[in-house]
């Protein structure tokens, strides 16, 4: 059962949500690296992930939209390691649809956490909608991150959509404005970009990109994606 929110609770898990940034450097939900020395504390954050739910809710109703918001925009990520996608949906829009709803940072990334998980439901629509709002705040705000992510999450959905000549250019953008965050974030830009241009048929520059993107898991320590990424290299191959 869940002790009772209490307004300085509340700010406490504010405060620790703020770390999932760093637990989090990816653009996937997840960590990169499993196993590493701060798992143990992110698999309780995960049990205890309606406790930031609740916490967002009450700074809500006490009028503090921002810190509800940023929350939000940070404890996403616990209902992706779970796989409960409907759970964090319901979290998400308890924030996202209520309020002012004034564009910011924190909002653009709680958008595009939204867009993520729709996608995984595979409700593309919502997907593309909660996208294109994510993008519309983050160019509000001018935040690189935010712009990476939104660009991301449309460029997921053109893909999908099999327009992928458009997610190619849509994975650029977001290439581009991830270049200066750390080479974790350009991880899925530079794999949407490399599938989408495969499909395009231009395999020679698939295969310099899918290169590129061997050369970047092996930097950052993501063998499942170093793994994935040469059988991707063996497909352009066959071409």
């Amino acid at each position: 059962m869940l002790q009772e929110m209490t307004d300085k609770k509340a700010r406490h898990l504010l405060e620790h949500s703020r770390a999932f940034h760093w637990e989090f450097p990816s653009s996937q939900g997840t960590p990169i690296v499993k196993g590493h020395r701060n798992s143990q504390g992110v698999e309780q954050a995960v049990k205890e992930r309606e406790s930031y739910a609740s916490a967002a809710r009450l700074l809500l109703e006490n009028g503090d939209e921002e810190g509800a918001t940023e929350i939000a925009s940070n404890a996403w990520r616990l209902w992706i390691l779970a796989r409960d996608l409907d759970g964090g949906r319901a979290f998400l829009a308890s924030v996202l649809d209520k309020g002012e709803k004034k564009p910011s940072r924190a909002r653009s990334l709680a958008l595009y956490g939204d867009a993520l998980l729709a996608f995984r439901q595979g409700k593309i629509e919502e997907s593309r909608q909660r996208s294109q709002a994510a993008l519309e705040s983050a160019l509000a705000v001018d935040d690189r991150e935010a712009l990476t992510l939104a660009y991301l999450g449309l460029g997921r959905v053109a893909f999908e959509d099999r327009d992928y000549a458009k997610s190619a250019s849509l994975a650029v953008k977001a290439r581009q404005f991830a270049h200066d965050l750390g080479p974790a974030m350009g991880q899925a830009p530079l794999f949407l970009h490399a599938s989408a241009t495969r499909l395009t048929g231009d395999y020679d520059q698939a295969a310099a990109l899918f290169e590129q993107s061997l050369e970047l898991n092996r930097k950052i320590g993501d063998q499942g994606m170093v793994a994935a990424e040469l059988q991707n290299l063996g497909f352009v191959e066959i071409h």
